[in-house]
């Protein structure tokens, strides 16, 4: 989670619901603030004026909640989830969910419910080979988050669509299904390995370098029993002693 304890001197901030009420001090809300550097006003944009500044307090937009003096970012304002009156913070939520190791993306949405006005909708991308079920993906948020914040629809895709930025796009997210990148996925696999291979290659550096058969034997056992993937152990084997040997000829 994102958050901070420090308020830079001569600044003052404030937990708002959207009312506009001050929370009380486990609550969450909008993140007010007030100092000689917040101006009081968009040039040219009175509508926006009106609701974002008010008696030398700004409107950040900004969803916040307290732990223990500290101040947890939950999302933006706009992206809130009301489902049956209680609050649910998508980031909160996709934060929640990439913790699991199966968990490359995730992007949640409020989806319309006829008797909830809204339920949190989630479309994960999981890594290849996984068997994560949408189950299993429950029993694991509930360790992170109160009931009403588990998403109800959990959807399994291939990709989420992205801006030209890069960003998500949150509007078309569950509305065109996203062509596998397959091509993309191995080049990133394989800058992964590349990068991986030249930090095993600056550790041994660091501890003398030199091919010790009982310290690679060691290693090898290790990745093998860790082994989910269709290559054999046998190649695994392999294919690390190789790596290894290779390295240790640097």
């Amino acid at each position: 989670m994102q958050g901070f304890t420090v308020v830079v001197e001569g600044y003052e901030i404030e937990l708002r619901d959207l009312s506009g009420s001050r929370t009380n001090d486990s609550g969450s809300g909008e993140l007010w603030i007030s100092g000689p550097g917040v101006v009081n006003r968009y040039k040219g944009d009175r509508p926006q004026t009106e609701e974002a500044f008010l008696d030398g307090w700004y409107r950040t937009g900004d969803m916040f909640r307290t732990d223990n003096e500290r101040l947890i970012f939950l999302g933006r304002r706009g992206g809130l989830i009301k489902a049956a009156g209680l609050k649910v913070y998508p980031l909160e939520v996709e934060l929640a969910i990439l913790k699991h190791p199966s968990i490359v993306d995730a992007c949640v949405v409020g989806r319309d419910h006829p008797s909830r006005g809204e339920m949190p909708s989630a479309y994960i991308v999981t890594r290849p080979g996984s068997e994560l079920t949408v189950a299993g993906m429950r029993a694991f948020l509930r360790q992170f988050l109160d009931e009403h914040k588990i998403p109800r629809l959990i959807n399994f895709v291939h990709g989420l669509p992205r801006t030209a930025n890069g960003k998500i796009d949150r509007r078309a997210v569950g509305t065109r299904e996203i062509v596998p990148d397959f091509r993309g996925e191995l080049l990133r696999s394989d800058v992964e390995l590349v990068r991986l291979i030249n930090q095993r290659a600056e550790l041994m550096n660091e501890i003398g370098g030199g091919f010790d058969p009982t310290w690679v034997d060691d290693q090898v056992d290790n990745a093998v029993g860790h082994n989910a993937g269709p290559v054999s152990d046998s190649s695994i084997r392999d294919l690390i002693r190789f790596i290894i040997s290779e390295l240790g000829k640097r």
